[in-house]
């Protein structure tokens, strides 16, 4: 008997009419991708905002799947439980098949980076601090002083995702900089430190190593831009990520940086906290020792090329291996 065909969705778009507006799912059973009715209302923003929302889980968005509960808490039973029946499905899309993704991708806020869909603090409203806490854990006095249990530091605010963002883009332009110097023999080494934002590793490996890791900060950038949690996905992730917020750190601390951009975002009590960055996104730093000249105590010269060292996943989130490069 054959296995059952798991059912792949794609994407959600909201149609709206005078009268009503629908939320419908792009979905592929086993037997071709079909339109399919998940939910009506009578109010055309609470259907965009929930086909925006569930676009956000089909691309692992932070908190999206709260925004969909929060979205849905009022609505009749038997719109919450045709929603609640396939969010197990759409949370596990991601890591599995990113490439399923790519119409949520285009539907999800077309143009527009993310990096307002992060939250500003994790308030649950059940805290009991004073008003307003909910919505922003900066006018909260118990919160400034560390007196609420129950509102922690958001994994990431819009402020600091911009921040990282606009970092992981300079150095992965820095890093395919270098590999075109590598490939064209006018990189100097003589010069400490010459291999910024890379370990300097990576000039004995040649160009295409080099090329690899700068699509590392890009990949970085992309989750951000896309909304979700930049958590590495192998090694030389962790490389790209640690410098990224070293970097971001750097930009943050220039009051004139990027200010315009950062005024049109909101602001929190918890922005450019990049300790918490790294307490929350490493379990350790080994990599560290790549960056200093002790490599070749390190690496055996089995693993210098070993590009799985280097690239392969951690665990089941992968990247798509269609994706291409920036440059």
């Amino acid at each position: 008997m054959p296995a059952a065909t798991q059912d792949r969705y794609l994407a959600f778009y909201a149609q709206t009419t005078p009268s009503k507006s629908r939320v419908f799912v792009l979905v592929d059973h086993g037997e071709g991708v079909r339109l399919e009715a998940v939910a009506t209302f009578n109010e055309e923003i609470t259907a965009t905002s929930l086909a925006d929302a569930l676009n956000g889980v089909l691309l692992d968005r932070y908190n999206a799947i709260e925004k969909v509960n929060q979205l849905i808490s009022s609505s009749p039973d038997s719109v919450r439980a045709s929603v609640t029946r396939i969010l197990p499905a759409l949370r596990e899309i991601y890591d599995k098949s990113p490439r399923d993704t790519r119409v949520a991708a285009i539907l999800h806020e077309v143009g527009r980076p993310a990096f307002g869909s992060f939250p500003v603090s994790n308030c649950t409203g059940n805290c009991g601090c004073e008003d307003g806490c909910r919505d922003d854990c900066q006018s909260c006095d118990a919160c400034e002083n560390g007196d609420c249990e129950e509102c922690l530091a958001p994994y990431m605010t819009p402020r600091t995702a911009f921040m990282l963002h606009a970092a992981a883009e300079i150095l992965s332009d820095q890093s395919y900089d270098l590999a075109e110097e590598l490939a064209e023999g006018s990189f100097d080494d003589t010069e400490e430190g010459s291999s910024w934002p890379l370990p300097d590793v990576v000039v004995k490996l040649g160009p295409k190593f080099s090329r690899e890791m700068a699509r590392s900060f890009e990949d970085i950038a992309r989750d951000l831009e896309e909304g979700r949690l930049p958590f590495p996905t192998c090694l030389s992730e962790e490389i790209a990520l640690y410098r990224s917020i070293k970097y971001a750190k750097h930009l943050a601390e220039d009051e004139n940086s990027f200010e315009e951009e950062l005024e049109e975002l909101p602001k929190s009590y918890y922005d450019f906290d990049w300790i918490w960055l790294e307490e929350i996104f490493f379990e350790d730093l080994d990599f560290l020792e790549l960056f200093g000249p002790e490599d070749k105590k390190i690496f055996a010269p089995k693993n210098l090329r070993n590009l799985h060292y280097w690239f392969g996943p951690f665990g089941i989130r992968k990247r798509d291996r269609y994706r291409g490069f920036g440059r």
